[in-house]
């Protein structure tokens, strides 16, 4: 089984990438699982030390429940160490990805790049991290932190740009390895077909131009509260809307405050 993770910062086009990448009719895709972050503690130390029991196979069980996943909470029965637990939700996906008669899966949730770093040392699983010009993205998550503040926390712009920095660290901290792919989604945007035949051969498949059309998701990979994902099913009209488009002339002042003087640890390192 081929296992793929595709991460990035909230607002980044991961949708977009999923979406062109289940096209190809040879990967397993469900909507967002959140099985990481819903199940696993945020601070690294205590997700060492943290036990994973019924509680969190409960937790499991509901998401799975909700996106149409199967899973049974008593056909593993027993306590999991973090590395072992992390192995435990691989499996499931890939009991539902033979189950569809698929030997490869993609996984999308984005915040899952927070994990990054240790599905890398304890599974086999493959990762893409999806990177979006900085400005664009901590624009792009401060309108969805302000439309769907059940969903996103990021309603200011401080906020955003802290989970942006955050998650560019993150990224450049694994982007060289052997199992990790860089994507800029303006170059998606752009179809660019030499970065695509590239992520394309990474996961071990061919790439096809006639995954680029037309520009919309798939309505089996959205849940149906992402409200904020409308437009993912329309076609695309160009380019996504620029930071310039999205703020008010105040805000995109304060936002180059904020920005003054930052180096994006991952500028000039996508394919």
């Amino acid at each position: 089984m081929r296992r793929i993770f595709l991460v990035g910062t909230a607002r980044s086009g991961t949708t977009l990438l999923q979406t062109i990448l289940h096209r190809s009719g040879y990967i397993y895709s469900p909507p967002e699982t959140h099985f990481l972050d819903y199940s696993l503690p945020k601070a690294p130390i205590i997700r060492f030390l943290w036990i994973y029991g019924s509680k969190e196979r409960q937790q499991i069980a509901s998401t799975a429940q909700k996106i149409g996943l199967a899973y049974s909470t008593t056909k593993k029965p027993g306590r999991f160490a973090y590395p072992r637990w992390l192995r435990h939700l691989n499996a499931i996906l890939d009991d539902n990805a033979k189950r569809a008669g698929y030997q490869m899966w993609l996984e999308k949730t984005p915040s899952h790049l927070l994990f990054a770093p240790d599905l890398l040392r304890y599974t086999d699983s493959q990762i893409i991290l999806n990177y979006r010009e900085a400005k664009n993205n901590v624009a792009a998550l401060y309108q969805a932190s302000k439309d769907h503040p059940a969903y996103f926390k990021q309603n200011t712009l401080d906020k955003a740009f802290k989970r942006y920095r955050r998650d560019a660290r993150i990224m450049a901290q694994v982007a060289d390895h052997e199992r990790c792919f860089l994507v800029d989604y303006e170059r998606i945007l752009a179809q660019d077909s030499s970065l695509l035949m590239a992520l394309f051969n990474f996961i071990g498949l061919s790439f096809k131009r006639a995954y680029l059309q037309p520009h919309r998701t798939d309505a089996s990979l959205l849940q149906e509260e992402e409200s904020w994902k409308a437009n993912n099913t329309r076609p695309l009209k160009g380019a996504a809307k620029s930071y310039r488009e999205r703020l008010s002339k105040a805000e995109i002042k304060t936002l180059d405050q904020l920005m003054r003087g930052y180096k994006n640890p991952i500028d000039g390192r996508c394919y």
